[in-house]
This record gives structure tokens, sequence and C-alpha cells, in this order.
């Protein structure tokens, strides 16, 4: 059995991983993300047959609690809100407070001692 004949299974220099899109798109906004795509944690062929079935139940029941979301629109607007705050959260947390500086988290000492020159 060859990878091309296992829906969702892809391989990415030597690891392989699953991968599906959304589909129906309205329920990408409620999910947050037009596709999924999760590292299956081996070089194993034998091994990724094996865990992507798990991988496609979580996606399977993912798609059906958003199903559910997506049929009341008040629940369908409270997902998108959240995944808008979750954004922003995330894209927040990559800062840090630095002497009443913000700096980008990666770039540490070097860039608290750029922004006290200016």
């Amino acid at each position: 059995m060859g990878i091309a004949s296992i829906p969702g299974l892809l391989k990415r220099g030597e690891m392989y991983y699953y991968r599906r899109v959304i589909m129906p798109r309205e329920l990408a906004a409620v999910i947050g993300k037009t596709e999924i795509v999760v590292s299956l944690k081996t070089r194993d062929l034998a091994v990724a047959i094996e865990r992507i079935e798990i991988e496609k139940k979580k996606a399977d029941v993912l798609i059906a609690n958003a199903k559910k979301i997506a049929a009341s629109p008040e629940q369908a607007a409270l997902a998108w809100k959240r995944n808008k705050l979750g954004e922003d959260m995330r894209s927040r947390l990559q800062w840090e407070r630095n002497d009443d500086t913000l700096v980008p988290s990666g770039l540490g000492a070097a860039a608290s001692r750029w922004a006290l020159a200016e």
C-alpha cells in the first residue's frame, strides 16, 4: 500500500503528517482554521498508517462539534469571537514587558538595550 492510496497521509521530508481540509468552509470560521495538519511523529509508514486512524477520529469529532455550533447562529458568532480573541492573545503573548518597553520575546536583552538607547 503506497502513500498515495491513503487519504490524508502526507510526507514532508522524512516525517509523516495527517492533513484534512475543513469542509464545508463555514465550519472553518467555527474551528478557526481551514485545514488540520498534525504530525504523526514517525518516519515509518506502517506506524503512520496506525496513527492516522486516531487523527481521523479526532478530526471527525472536531468537525461534528463544529457542525453543532454552526447550526446555531449565536453559537457560531460566539465561536468566531473566541477564535479572534485567542489569536489576539497569542499575538500579545509574543511580546514581553521590559522596563516600560514592549520587546519581542525572541530578541531578548539585545532588543531591550536597543529600545532603551532610543
